[in-house]
């Protein structure tokens, strides 16, 4: 599959299928089932719009501020609500933590039935990576400066960050890149390390689209790698210049 120059026009993951996988990865990243019962999927306030579409598209749930943080939760405690959301993410979920929360605490609900680690579906056959990097990902532009070089180096990676790498180890194998353990935090994370595996994420994203900042960040990053693998990147000062300004601007949509 070759990576298409112009960036394929954005979509959401409608139809039932692709968002249960879309959702699958957004509880696995940043959500859990708490005891009450309900779900709670937490988003950066610049990210608003991502709990709200999924409040439309369940037709349950509601949006709330998290106090002292630049943060927003969706949560979900209606019991119709809840037993949709399990016919949605069924057999989609790959953290076992989640997987264990969602067998014991939704017990209760009508109709429930036992989900279990589906590793049947390949990660790059649909949205739950879509729906994990909204949470825990992030795009990267890294221009390195060397001694010996004239021109510095520029690295056009993604990075994902985990307590565990269990589920890295999976992208690993699914993007190539590797994992690395932070021992300052205690925590792992993923880099996709190199060109060629950066390519396989534009593949993925290309078709399992992302939503908002995310989205506009990864245009971005995507317009860089391809000018510098595909395109005339001749390295030269312009050209370096060029990437710094789109480095400045993927900065300013951050979340910090």
């Amino acid at each position: 599959m070759e990576v298409s120059i112009p960036k394929p026009k954005t979509r959401k993951p409608d139809p039932l299928v692709p968002f249960g996988f879309f959702l699958a990865g957004l509880i696995d990243s940043d959500g859990h089932f708490s005891k009450i019962p309900q779900l709670v999927v937490e988003f950066h306030e610049k990210e608003i719009h991502t709990p709200y579409y999924l409040k439309k598209k369940i037709g349950y749930g509601i949006v709330s501020r998290v106090k002292n943080k630049k943060a927003v939760n969706f949560i979900m405690a209606h019991s119709l609500g809840l037993e949709k959301v399990c016919a949605l993410v069924h057999n989609k979920l790959r953290h076992k933590d989640k997987i264990i929360q969602y067998n014991t605490r939704l017990r209760s609900l009508k109709n429930f039935t036992f989900t279990e680690k589906q590793l049947v579906f390949s990660i790059k056959e649909n949205s739950w990576f879509s729906g994990f990097f909204m949470g825990d990902g992030c795009f990267q532009i890294k221009i390195i400066k060397r001694i010996q070089r004239k021109m510095p180096e520029c690295r056009v990676v993604i990075q994902i960050d985990q307590k565990t790498d269990t589920l890295l180890l999976q992208i690993k194998n699914a993007f190539g890149g590797s994992v690395y353990f932070r021992k300052s935090q205690n925590t792992y994370y993923y880099s996709s390390v190199n060109f060629a595996s950066a390519k396989r994420v534009i593949q993925y994203f290309d078709q399992f689209h992302l939503m908002g900042i995310k989205m506009t960040q990864y245009t971005l990053w995507r317009k860089v790698l391809l000018k510098i693998q595909i395109q005339n990147f001749n390295r030269t000062e312009l050209d370096y210049r060029w990437i710094t300004n789109v480095k400045k601007r993927m900065s300013c949509l951050s979340y910090s």
